[in-house]
């Protein structure tokens, strides 16, 4: 990440002394101008993500904050005095008039990556602990074997253990693919569902919708879809979002549906397909679901990145 001349309060166009509240609805209508496909570009895309995760929260804004005020003042640039920030042309609504050459400011930061999907938590993470705990139990020793994933060892193992495994493989699978859908989308994985001691295996948002994601495993002890249904509600309600739907994906290799199916549980719309579909129907949205307005979705974002805990 390279910073250059601006803070991230100009980014969002914002005074230092905004409060939390507007900072958000600045961040809201930067992120909908500016996000790739709806007609932004993904540097100007990133630019708002990185500002907004500096300030967005009381807590990283005041360590930001910081230090800023323990580093050495810079002077103002002469086309750009403090207090009348203009955003790049390409932040500014139609119609309005452009910035000049001479006043528009040059990026504040670019991300490594910015063709990526924004990525969180640890995918498997839990499964995986579940693993080596198992297998311990199997063993019936104190400490994890030096290598707890020898082939051997692995096909030896009962199939409740093998079970956590493969469980895991599958969830890192579903994130590593995200990752091609692009800076206009985030995931979250190994997200604990509050209250309840459950998690789901990935959130994900983009601009057609919200989404619970499930990583099947495809084998005896995959949660039932009743059970998956009833985490996504619980974790809709916590955090006052609307989720779009829940996909069920399948190993490829271990899928039996040519097509994806598609049905409702009560309002809620379920998918099953399998690894090699779901990013093309994430992409276009999936038929008979609700992905709300750009408006919504972005507020559900910022809401998101506030209150998500990870399992």
């Amino acid at each position: 990440m390279q910073e250059t001349s601006l803070s991230a309060y100009e980014v969002l166009g914002v005074d230092p002394l905004a409060s939390h509240e507007e900072i958000g609805r600045a961040y809201r209508r930067l992120a909908r101008a500016t996000h790739p496909d709806l007609g932004g570009t993904n540097g100007e895309f990133s630019d708002v993500q990185a500002a907004w995760e500096r300030i967005g929260k009381p807590d990283k804004r005041a360590a930001y904050d910081r230090e800023r005020h323990a580093a050495p003042a810079k002077p103002a640039p002469s086309a750009r005095p403090t207090g009348t920030y203009r955003p790049p042309d390409s932040y500014r609504p139609a119609g309005s008039r452009p910035a000049s050459e001479s006043a528009r400011p040059h990026r504040v930061w670019r991300e490594p990556a910015p063709s990526t999907a924004r990525s969180y938590g640890h995918p498997g993470g839990t499964a995986r602990e579940r693993y080596l705990r198992e297998l311990r139990l199997w063993l019936d020793v104190a400490d994890t074997p030096a290598n707890p994933y020898n082939d051997e060892l692995v096909r030896s193992a009962p199939a409740q253990v093998r079970y956590w495994l493969e469980k895991a493989r599958a969830e890192e699978a579903t994130a590593k693919s995200a990752g091609q859908l692009g800076s206009g989308f985030t995931i979250w994985n190994d997200v604990e569902v509050p209250g309840t001691g459950d998690k789901v295996d990935h959130v994900l948002m983009g601009i057609s919708g919200l989404y619970v994601i499930e990583s099947a495993s495809g084998l005896e002890g995959d949660p039932p879809e009743k059970q998956l249904v009833k985490a996504m509600r619980t974790l809709g309600k916590r955090l006052k979002a609307q989720f779009t739907a829940l996909i069920v994906v399948y190993p490829d290799e271990l899928s039996r549906l040519p097509t994806p199916v598609v049905s409702r549980v009560g309002r809620a719309v379920v998918a099953r397909m399998a690894a090699s579909q779901w990013l093309d129907f994430v992409r276009a949205g999936i038929p008979g679901s609700d992905r709300g307005t750009p408006d919504e979705v972005f507020e559900d974002r910022a809401r998101l990145i506030e209150r998500i805990s990870f399992a």
